[in-house]
């Protein structure tokens, strides 16, 4: 994310702890799809992550006079939303956030999918969606949060809870994941090929 976006997203963001609706509808707008694709990642029930997405902007419209300066809004908005979809699994399901699992809370292949199936002839989208969905989950939020959403390892490590060295490893791990998928299916090489190129 470019130095102008961030200062036009800390604008917005100080617009709004001084009771601008406008700067809050701004905000929802510039960044209600990307947080509900993320969200999505996380857990496959639409509604649960509509709902948690309108109480996100809810909350901080509630709470605007006790919120502090933020540097980068749309990794504040992401760990926020991620924290409400992980509290209303536990609260349902009695589940400690450290032990939910990719059975407990679904992770759901979206808008790479998408972006890779357009890269690629209708053929061969089968083998493509077998591809990805050989990642682990939180490889699978990793490499959507590096390379569609652009966020360098610091904020993927903030946004996942994780350390920095593992979100590196962990995107380093999904990216070899994908390499050695491909060798398996020496027919199909230079389609993954593709896919890495553009990815990486």
């Amino acid at each position: 994310m470019d130095r102008s976006t961030i200062d036009r997203d800390k604008q917005l963001w100080n617009r709004l702890r001084e009771s601008d609706e406008t700067a809050l509808s701004e905000l929802f707008h510039l960044y209600a799809e990307s947080l509900y694709q993320y969200g999505f990642l996380i857990c496959k029930d639409k509604e649960t992550v509509e709902d948690c997405l309108q109480d996100l902007f809810f909350r901080i419209w509630k709470k605007r006079h006790q919120l502090t300066p933020v540097e980068k809004v749309h990794t504040y908005l992401l760990i926020a939303l991620r924290n409400r979809i992980h509290n209303t699994f536990r609260k349902v399901q009695g589940i400690p956030l450290n032990e939910c699992n990719d059975e407990q809370i679904g992770i759901q292949t979206s808008r790479e999918i998408d972006w890779i199936e357009d890269e690629t002839q209708s053929i061969h989208r089968q083998f493509v969606r077998q591809a990805v969905d050989t990642l682990p989950s939180r490889m699978k939020q990793a490499l959507y949060l590096r390379y569609f959403e652009q966020k360098d390892y610091t904020d993927i490590a903030d946004i996942m809870k994780i350390s920095k060295q593992v979100a590196v490893n962990m995107v380093h791990r999904a990216t070899q994941k994908l390499r050695l998928y491909s060798k398996q299916y020496s027919d199909w090489f230079t389609i993954i090929t593709i896919i890495i190129s553009h990815l990486f």
